[in-house]
């Protein structure tokens, strides 16, 4: 019982590594806003970079509150240099509000759960 909390870990966790590994080993250039949809209430941003090869790279944005930018806006973008496929909006890395609660939440839920395992396990020797 007290194991079932911990894969969703995972779920806030690895969106922070990556955005905590992007913007700790990132190196950030100037992009290009290509387009921007707005569907069921979230803006997605589809945006262009040019990494250190020479490569034009594309990638649209997670769905957001609000848009980054405008198509033809210069955009802040931070990309892995070892992978220059990973990347995201400078802006869009700072968004971690959800994650955290959520893992706020688990934490909250684990604990009790690992402390009556822990409870239990003592009071019936197993």
């Amino acid at each position: 019982m007290a194991l079932v909390p911990l894969p969703w870990f995972l779920v806030p966790g690895i969106p922070l590594f990556k955005r905590w590994r992007l913007r700790r080993n990132g190196v950030e250039i100037q992009g290009t806003c290509v387009d921007l949809r707005h569907t069921e209430g979230s803006y997605f941003v589809r945006y262009k970079y040019l990494d250190a090869e020479g490569i034009t790279r594309h990638r649209t944005t997670e769905g957001s509150l609000r848009p980054y930018g405008r198509p033809g806006d210069s955009l802040a973008v931070v990309y892995d240099a070892k992978k220059p496929r990973r990347s995201m909006l400078v802006e869009e890395s700072r968004r971690r509000g959800w994650a955290v609660a959520v893992l706020i939440i688990v934490l909250i839920v684990e604990i009790p759960c690992l402390a009556l395992f822990i409870a239990c396990a003592t009071y019936y020797e197993w």
